[in-house]
């Protein structure tokens, strides 16, 4: 006699794959492989400003978050969707989603600190 629990298993699989065969077969993006609508800009965009940061920085441009902003309202005005630009805080969670971006604090050096220091 089959084990119940153990078909039942089985059913429950083969439906699952089933559901998931259609769901290929229809084009749809998967839940895991879909980006969120949440995000204003593509995924193509987003890699772009972070090669284009990673650049900059790389030559010695001292760059800040309002510059940050600014080249991603570039990108949406160049798209010309709805919403034009992105918000205050846009800048701030970029860095914070990307582990190759962080920021640094930069000081203004003293030009008379800088003579005691080196004479």
């Amino acid at each position: 006699m089959a084990n119940i629990p153990q078909l039942q298993l089985l059913h429950d699989l083969l439906r699952y794959l089933s559901q998931l065969l259609k769901v290929q077969t229809n084009g749809r993006e998967s839940a895991t492989e879909k980006r969120h609508n949440r995000f204003i800009l593509t995924g193509i965009e987003e890699g772009s400003i972070e090669k284009w940061l990673l650049d900059m920085d790389s030559r010695g441009v001292a760059l800040n978050l309002p510059m940050l902003r600014d080249m991603a309202n570039l990108l949406l005005y160049a798209r010309k969707t709805t919403p034009t630009t992105v918000g205050n805080h846009w800048p701030a969670e970029f860095i914070r989603r990307r582990p190759n971006l962080s920021t640094r604090l930069s000081l203004k050096y003293d030009y008379q600190r800088a003579l005691s220091e080196d004479p």
